[in-house]
Formats: structure tokens, C-alpha cells, sequence
């Protein structure tokens, strides 16, 4: 039997970023140990297959804040998704029995999931411009904590027996 696996999912979109038409600029991914960055150039029109078919795998469940409305962009713009994508609000809602979890924010989930806090490795305010190399080390840290959080968040939340 193959055992699941739990990876923190992010995705950063070009100005404007709520726009239908914004193009994705990268994916983040977490495992808890390793972390991937998937840049995107502006000559995509769809995604390589073998990223693609990561994202596919049955045994491969991936979770993040506002993680379904990245797989529909992901979809209508580039033409693949994820089938294994949970969004953490609403989970931890449901696990927990406490529905105003679907309405918090990482950190604040993450210590009440977790006890871990991360809140002071978090740059106060970034601007995500992945084309900025400027800010780049930034960019990479902050993307990263919110993913190793997600991780660790739905890893514990899908791993764990509420009841």
C-alpha cells in the first residue's frame, strides 16, 4: 500500500492578481523537508507534462490557503490542475469543530493546529514581484514559510483522528 503524502501548495499570480486573465508566475511546494519553486515564463501557454503529472499522482494530496481558487486559474489558463487540493480553513473547521477556523489565517491556524508559530519569520510586508530580482531572498523565505506551514498544518489536520 502506498502511503500518502501531504505537500503545502502556493501560487503567486502576475499584477493584477485577482484578474481572470493574470498568468501564473510560480508554484510552491513543501513536503516538510524539501521545497520546490515552479517559475513560470510568459511563453507558456500550458504547463510540462511532468509537472503536470506530479500534480496528478492519487497518492499526493496538496493543501494551502485559497488553494482551489489557484487549481481553477491553473485550469482555464493553463490547462491542468490538482485532483488531491484541500483547502485548510474549512478543513480544520470540520476536523476540529470549530467553525470559525475556516476564517483565520495561517499563523494563527498553524499555532492552534499545531502549537508552532512562525509569525516572527515573516517579513512584515512584501510585495510579490517575482521578476524583481531585488527582492528575491525575500520572496523565497516568505513563500516558503507559508508553504512549510501548510504542510505541517494538513499533514497534522488529514493525518489525525478528530473523533
Amino acid at each position: 500500500m502506498t502511503r500518502q503524502r501531504f505537500f503545502g501548495s502556493g501560487a503567486e499570480w502576475h499584477v493584477p492578481p485577482y484578474s481572470p486573465s493574470s498568468k501564473c508566475s510560480s508554484v510552491h511546494l513543501c513536503d516538510g523537508v524539501s521545497y520546490l519553486i515552479i517559475m513560470f515564463s510568459g511563453a507558456y501557454e500550458r504547463v510540462p507534462q511532468s509537472p503536470v503529472s506530479f500534480l496528478n499522482l492519487p497518492n499526493y494530496t496538496f493543501v494551502g490557503f485559497g488553494i482551489k481558487d489557484n487549481v481553477a486559474k491553473l485550469e482555464s489558463n493553463y490547462g491542468c490542475g490538482i485532483i488531491n487540493a484541500v483547502e485548510l480553513g474549512p478543513l480544520a473547521a470540520t476536523a476540529m469543530k470549530k467553525p470559525r477556523l475556516a476564517y483565520i489565517g495561517v499563523d494563527e491556524l498553524l499555532s492552534v493546529v499545531t502549537g508552532l508559530s512562525l509569525r516572527n519569520q515573516r517579513p512584515v510586508r512584501i510585495f510579490y514581484d517575482w521578476e524583481n530580482r531585488k527582492h528575491f531572498t525575500e520572496l523565497v523565505k516568505t513563500a516558503t514559510i507559508n508553504v512549510y506551514s501548510y504542510q505541517k498544518i494538513g499533514r497534522k489536520l488529514l493525518a489525525y483522528d478528530w473523533e
